[in-house]
């Protein structure tokens, strides 16, 4: 009966709020080559509901070109930025994907500490939202494949400490002691 009091403390004691996750991916984007001019910014869509509160964790990933060889169709030179922070640039990758892979090329950015807190307080400016941008320079079109956001917080209201009332010791205190008085008067 003690082991089973006491763990049943325990549980209450260690529940701890689990954190939040935020997960949204945006479609795969295909645009004209240079609708704006050499290194004129693109809009590949905005992450809605992205959370303010403190980031545990945070990576966003996605893929460059569309389809497999014979059909693979290449994307222009491209640097995609999240918030304004440059997250993939296809010149800086081994087997350059913007020029004759033969597959689309699968990439991810993990967040710095810094860059959370950013990003997070400028979601909070913006009205929980974040853009992904990509600045191309090249004649080929932009071939985007969907793009993910990932996000890990702290919980934003934890809920407050369990203290039972006065009452309900009192009524699990006189369970307690009926229990180990049926079971004394059952042993005598």
């Amino acid at each position: 009966m003690r082991s089973f009091a006491a763990a049943a403390l325990v549980a209450v004691l260690a529940a701890s709020p689990a954190a939040a996750q935020y997960s949204q991916t945006l479609p795969s984007f295909s645009g004209p080559s240079i609708p704006l001019g050499p290194w004129a910014p693109v809009s590949l869509g905005h992450f809605t509901g992205v959370p303010t509160a403190t980031w545990l964790a945070g990576r966003v990933s996605g893929s460059v070109g569309f389809g497999s060889f014979p059909n693979f169709q290449p994307t222009a030179p491209v640097f995609i930025f999240l918030g304004g922070i440059q997250v993939f640039d296809c010149q800086a990758i081994e087997n350059n994907p913007c020029f004759g892979a033969a597959d689309p090329v699968d990439w991810s950015y993990d967040f710095s500490a810094t860059e959370r807190a950013t990003l997070a307080t400028l979601a909070g400016v913006l009205g929980n939202k974040l853009e992904l941008t990509a600045l191309q320079n090249g004649s080929e079109f932009l071939r985007i494949g969907p793009t993910k956001l990932e996000v890990r917080t702290r919980p934003v209201n934890p809920p407050p400490h369990v203290v039972p009332e006065p009452a309900t010791v009192v009524l699990l205190g006189t369970g307690v002691a009926l229990v180990l008085g049926v079971r004394r008067a059952r042993n005598s």
